[in-house]
């Protein structure tokens, strides 16, 4: 994501990475660091809940280019709040985001960026992820989860 935002032309963009340090954070700070566009890099420590909301309520956009997803949370957390995703191609994402996220390689860093400029320019896409990602939060709420699970226990 750090190199993918090296590459986008918009000197009134952040990057906003939150969470704490966890698997390679050192690699991370080093990046950061030596960016080209490290005054418009921020890393947050651990955020609390409350503070993640406000965060995805105010973003341009969640960039989750996850290696592998269990099943993505984050994503649909930032759909909740209105915010557009762009997240992996891989695992568990794409059944789960659907047509409601960009999906992109993770690996790759020039689809990543192509992605961002993307939503940045492109406002009908934008509202159409927005929406997209509004109704699929409602395809998962812990009262059907919970319904799933008691399924099964069934059988």
């Amino acid at each position: 994501v750090i190199k993918a935002f090296e590459e986008i032309n918009d000197p009134y963009l952040h990057l906003v990475i939150a969470g704490g340090n966890g698997w390679l954070y050192k690699k991370i700070h080093k990046l950061v660091k030596g960016s080209s566009k490290r005054e418009q890099i921020f890393l947050l420590d651990y955020i609390f809940p409350d503070q993640r909301w406000d965060i995805y309520k105010n973003a341009k956009m969640l960039v989750w280019p996850s290696y592998y997803e269990g099943f993505g949370f984050p994503p649909l957390e930032a759909m909740s709040q209105g915010c557009p995703v762009i997240t992996s191609s891989n695992s568990s994402l794409p059944e789960v985001m659907g047509k409601a996220a960009l999906l992109i390689n993770p690996y790759n860093i020039s689809e990543i960026t192509f992605a961002i400029n993307q939503l940045l320019i492109d406002n009908k896409l934008r509202d159409y992820l927005i929406n997209q990602g509004k109704n699929k939060v409602l395809e998962f709420t812990w009262l059907k989860s919970a319904s799933e699970i008691n399924k099964l226990f069934k059988l």
